[in-house]
């Protein structure tokens, strides 16, 4: 896993898993899955944006 870049919602993360072609998608969602839990069980706030709108009368 690696940092590819810092944003406004925080940190985005590449995170390439390699596998077979016939299991990809299972490794694919698996590990999205792992990732969200393990951030998740170590606290990490999930990441939303805030905007703020202004009405001109």
């Amino acid at each position: 896993m690696e940092i590819v870049d810092f944003n406004e919602r925080g940190p985005v993360l590449a995170v390439r898993p390699y596998t077979h072609t016939d299991h990809y998608w299972q490794v694919y969602f698996d590990t999205n899955r792992v990732v969200s839990e393990t951030f998740g069980a170590a606290g990490y706030p999930v990441p939303e944006s805030h905007v703020r709108m202004k009405q001109v009368v």
